[in-house]
């Protein structure tokens, strides 16, 4: 009877964590994932080949640095957010602090501008400011 006893109370407490773990299996996954912030490039007056254009502005800190944009995409029937690798094009030599972006990013891109230093290419990130991600549905 004393078995039957411990038995059910080992029973009864693997299940109640497994009940816990279901219920907090989304919290847990957020919190293990990298925390970003995103931000977007401005348009700038630049001048290009003697012509002036508005193109997307990159700042010059970020110039040579590897850039990744959010991407949403869907994973076990939900939308998650991406990292994803970008390459982009600029124009030669900065203009007040800013080089012009050829192609590669738009201004309507979001650009993961904090935790890059943890991102590998296809990473699933946590957005914190994921109010500011536009839509243009």
């Amino acid at each position: 009877m004393q078995k039957k006893r411990v038995l059910v109370a080992v029973s009864a407490v693997f299940y109640l964590a497994l009940a816990l773990m279901a219920v907090f299996a989304k919290k847990v996954h957020t919190a293990a994932l990298p925390h970003v912030r995103i931000g977007y490039l401005e348009q700038r007056n630049m001048r290009i080949d003697e012509k002036q254009q508005y193109l997307p502005a990159m700042p010059e800190d970020l110039y040579g640095e590897v850039l990744y944009r959010v991407s949403e995409e869907e994973k076990n029937g939900e939308i998650r957010y991406v990292a994803r690798e970008i390459r982009v094009t600029v124009a030669d030599g900065p203009q007040e602090g800013y080089y012009g972006v050829l192609s590669g990013l738009n201004s309507y891109t979001p650009l993961i501008v904090e935790g890059v230093e943890l991102l590998e290419e296809g990473m699933e990130v946590f957005v914190e400011n994921e109010e500011e991600i536009k839509s243009w549905d």
